[in-house]
């Protein structure tokens, strides 16, 4: 599965790189856990996967922090728990 893990991690980061060829601030694997900093358009945005070993489960999260043009910031906040 970890291979699965490092597929979702890759694929979601060329969306990424699609926008204004995205940056990498970080990636780390580990084990069934990686994940991947990166900008997007200037803000950043963090995407982790991970696999419990026992249950299959996999859980996805993500968030992104934007500038917005009024001077605030949005923080966007997701994930979701797959059973296997």
């Amino acid at each position: 599965m970890k291979t699965t893990c490092a597929l979702v991690l890759l694929s979601l980061s060329t969306v990424a790189f699609a926008q204004n060829s995205a940056p990498v601030i970080s990636t780390r694997m580990s084990g069934t856990f990686a994940d991947d900093t990166f900008s997007i358009n200037g803000n950043t945005a963090h995407i982790a996967v991970s696999q419990d070993s026992n249950s299959g489960q996999t859980l996805l999260i993500y968030n992104y922090l934007r500038s917005n043009s009024d001077g605030s910031t949005s923080f966007i906040f997701g994930g979701r728990l797959h059973p296997e």
